[in-house]
């Protein structure tokens, strides 16, 4: 959660600044940040808060929300994947 007391504020504009490259070597889209704020990326959701009407998060959150992600795509699925497992096929 951002604290806007504590925590220094940025456009997200600025903050597509401070992350590398995406794929092909292109910088973030402003409406993947905006994406990440509302819908999340693999379950994770970028802090953010409107300063007037420019959505803004922080230098900690974009940190925070990175970690998560990577942390998140380390993670086995929390459902099995195997057919097996499945309360379908369970013997009874």
């Amino acid at each position: 959660m951002i604290d806007v007391l504590a925590d220094d504020p940025i456009p997200l504009q600025e903050a597509r600044e401070l992350l590398p490259r995406g794929r092909g070597g292109a910088k973030f889209s402003l409406a993947t940040l905006t994406r990440w704020c509302e819908a999340g990326y693999r379950g994770v959701i970028l802090d953010s808060v409107r300063v007037g009407s420019v959505r803004c998060t922080t230098r900690e959150a974009l940190a925070r929300f990175v970690e998560a992600v990577t942390e998140a795509q380390g993670r086995p699925p929390a459902v099995s994947t195997h057919p097996g497992d499945h309360p379908c096929h369970m013997p009874s």
